[in-house]
């Protein structure tokens, strides 16, 4: 028996390199001017949640005024069915927009079959976590991965358990605290297969 050790060394870098990733853009524009920290951190939570469901992220600061001076020069680019734009409401915007009072935000579907935008409201956010005795950061984050779901899932895509119930209870709050509050294995399986359809 003879050993090609070429091909050997070949076959062994092959399935030591990692895969590629595919990823989804999100841009962010804050029009309710949120804490750096805040944004940064929930940022980081929500992108926690999608990975864990199989779906990395890039995610870019978008200017919402010309008056502002931190900008992801990307941003000018145009968006695409693989770019998610994610805007952060005050009080104010979300008295216009939201179409029920315990409503923490939204996501609009697209006649192309790929919705793009979502949204959150800041402030019914802050007030949830204040009178819960929650960090913002953590209703935050969950909120903006629970948004994002609904675009990559599709709609109807409200669940009976996990993120994606309609309406959080005390268990989902624990998991929440805790950080094992996600996505199901359905549910991350329907949204790999989704990013891998924008991204073509």
């Amino acid at each position: 028996m003879h050993l090609n050790f070429s091909r050997i060394l070949f076959m062994a870098l092959v399935l030591s390199a990692p895969l590629a990733a595919s990823q989804i853009t999100i841009r962010i524009y804050d029009y309710a001017k949120t804490e750096p920290r805040l944004l940064q951190r929930a940022q980081q939570q929500a992108a926690k949640i999608l990975e864990r469901a199989g779906v990395t992220s890039r995610w870019q600061k978008c200017r919402t005024s010309e008056k502002e001076t931190e900008h992801d020069a990307s941003c000018a680019q145009p968006a695409g069915a693989a770019v998610i734009q994610l805007r952060v409401y005050p009080a104010n915007m979300a008295k216009k927009i939201a179409t029920a009072g315990i409503q923490f935000g939204f996501s609009l579907p697209s006649d192309r079959g790929f919705g793009v935008i979502a949204g959150v409201y800041l402030d019914r956010i802050l007030d949830f976590a204040q009178l819960m005795g929650l960090d913002a950061e953590i209703v935050l984050g969950h909120t903006m991965a629970h948004e994002i779901g609904h675009l990559l899932l599709g709609s109807n895509s409200h669940a009976s358990q996990g993120i994606m119930r309609p309406a959080w209870d005390h268990r989902d709050i624990h998991l929440a605290k805790t950080g094992v509050l996600g996505f199901t294995d359905a549910q991350a399986e329907r949204m790999q297969a989704q990013v891998a359809a924008r991204l073509r």
